[in-house]
């Protein structure tokens, strides 16, 4: 009797935390102004450390099978912008990609790099690739532009606009 009425306690603590903590982070809030819609988004709990997670993803409209995308991926991990830079080089070098560029940038005060490349990466068609990661506090957004090589430059200045409008909202200490 005793530990089913502990159980009982103790599930009405941990789901009243979690129910708190819903309510206590405010919903992002998604607005179309091409499909003329608004949406709240999903209050998902955040990743657990050392993991990675595709956060939010768009897509145009699908071209020779492939819809041109821009998707973020958030890491939850601390890391410096030379030690990502270093293990997505050695990442890249395992597949046939060529690096068109790769600088330094400045996002909001955060160090971060943009990386250009081609290359097959996933299946067996080449694609192009333009990422901005941005190194903040205690997680790495990784925001990635995709399109086929022979495309890339319709979608490049959207991408682009996209990239330049990042910026991550927690306050540096």
């Amino acid at each position: 009797m005793k530990k089913t009425v502990l159980a009982f306690f103790f599930g009405i603590v941990l789901t009243g935390t979690a129910f708190s903590f819903q309510n206590a982070v405010k919903r992002s809030r998604y607005s179309d102004e091409v499909y003329k819609y608004v949406i709240d988004t999903p209050r998902f709990k955040m990743i657990d450390e050392n993991k990675q997670q595709s956060v939010v993803g768009f897509m145009a409209p699908a071209e020779k099978g492939l819809s041109a995308n821009l998707n973020v991926l958030v890491e939850r991990r601390k890391t410096t912008r030379e030690a990502h830079r270093k293990l997505s080089i050695e990442q890249l070098k395992a597949f046939d990609v060529n690096i068109i560029a790769d600088k330094d940038l400045k996002v909001s005060g955060r160090d971060a790099y943009s990386i250009e490349f081609e290359g097959i990466l996933i299946g067996n068609r080449p694609l192009h690739y333009l990422n901005l990661i941005v190194v903040d506090i205690d997680r790495v957004y990784v925001i990635t532009c995709t399109a086929l090589p022979d495309n890339f430059a319709e979608y490049e200045k959207e991408f682009r606009a996209c990239l330049d409008s990042f910026r991550p909202t927690q306050a540096i200490p």
